[in-house]
């Protein structure tokens, strides 16, 4: 992600992922739904702080804890999404 533009197409899909978190966070009525919302925009801060790593670039690890942040969040919004989708915005995620 050395290329500039690559970092603002980095920045600008977790942007759009962030957006959607609190359009989620906002629409979601019970707890455990919120709380995985609120776990994602978490993993998506943390992506955030290691991409702006001065090294980050020369580091494949930090790219792969990065790639990891980014699909975790995304899991999390899905599975968010799909319950209000399909049991509406009481949906809850029973554990």
């Amino acid at each position: 992600m050395a290329n500039t533009a690559v970092r603002e197409q980095f920045f600008g899909h977790v942007r759009e992922m962030q957006a959607e978190a609190e359009r989620l966070l906002q629409r979601a009525k019970h707890d455990s739904l919120k709380q995985q919302v609120r776990l994602a925009i978490r993993d998506l801060d943390e992506a955030v702080e290691w991409v702006q790593q001065p090294d980050f670039d020369t580091r494949p690890s930090i790219s792969t804890i990065v790639d990891m942040g980014l699909k975790m969040a995304k899991w999390r919004l899905n599975a968010v999404r799909d319950a209000l989708s399909k049991s509406g915005d009481d949906a809850e995620i029973i554990g």
